[in-house]
């Protein structure tokens, strides 16, 4: 079992996954990332995501970088 703290950016990217009806892959090459994008965020392996390829992934997602 994971002691590991919800990653609230992750978890606002994984709702709008499901609303938009995309994986994660897919989503990062439309916006335009590398297929591990999202992953790397969801296991905390990108602390610090630039703000250029969360606008990116945020148009792909239908949302704001600002609800990201």
């Amino acid at each position: 079992m994971s002691t590991r703290s919800p990653n609230p950016l992750y978890e606002r990217i994984e709702r709008r996954l499901t609303v938009m009806g995309l994986k994660a892959q897919r989503a990062s090459l439309m916006a335009g990332l590398s297929t591990a994008y999202i992953k790397n965020i969801k296991e905390g392996k990108s602390g610090s995501p630039r703000s250029e390829q969360l606008a990116s992934l945020a148009i792909v997602l239908g949302t704001s970088i600002e609800w990201l």
